[in-house]
């Protein structure tokens, strides 16, 4: 299994839905920031402790693992399936947007779960965040996905701009899980950001 290792905060990237154990990890980490920390989600509807939903079973898993195997931060890219978009459950879309989509779903995934442990040590929560989003754009281009569309914090968007990776605003804001605004982003946007921050490791 490929290994991608950040540099240099010793923090590897890895796909998570084919290890039980790290997938367990990431839903124990979502419970913990959705439910307890921030009190987005309704935590007795978890009894175990665990947070997932059924858009998992039509993702793919990333998380950031720190030298003692535990996960500081996870994110899914959510590939169209049976379910749709998260996204489209609870954001309005433009109308021209809503429709481009529509049209061709499977050149659009979507960005959702990003989430971050408080236990990150001298890990920076940017950088973690941006080596996610990379290996999230590697994969999109893999599967001739052509654009990345997420419910973002104002915030995060900022940031991906600053790494020169521009999203343009799809629909008004919103509130689910706080405010967020509709983003969408070309894949090809990252052909001229900076070289990206990880190898792969044998």
């Amino acid at each position: 299994m490929e290994t991608f290792v950040t540099r240099p905060h010793a923090l590897e990237i890895r796909r998570a839905d084919v290890d039980t154990n790290l997938f367990d990890q990431i839903q124990r980490l979502r419970y913990q920031v959705y439910c307890v920390e921030r009190n987005f989600l309704d935590a007795s509807r978890y009894p175990e402790g665990r947070e997932s939903d059924e858009f998992d079973d039509s993702s793919i898993h990333y998380c950031a693992v720190d030298t003692s195997g535990c996960i500081t931060a996870a994110v899914r890219l959510v590939l169209h399936g049976n379910h749709g978009f998260p996204l489209l459950r609870y954001c309005s879309l433009y109308p021209q947007e809503l429709d481009a989509i529509r049209r061709a779903p499977l050149r659009s995934a979507e960005v959702s779960r990003l989430v971050m442990s408080r236990n990150r040590g001298d890990h920076s929560g940017t950088k973690v965040a941006l080596q996610l989003y990379r290996e999230l754009f590697r994969t999109a281009r893999l599967l001739g996905v052509t654009q990345l569309i997420a419910a973002s914090e104002r915030s995060l968007v900022r940031l991906l701009n600053r790494d020169h990776i521009n999203s343009r605003q799809i629909g008004p804001e919103s509130q689910f899980s706080g405010s967020v605004t509709p983003y969408a982003t070309p894949v090809s946007t990252l052909a001229g950001a900076p070289k990206p921050l990880c190898s792969i490791a044998a």
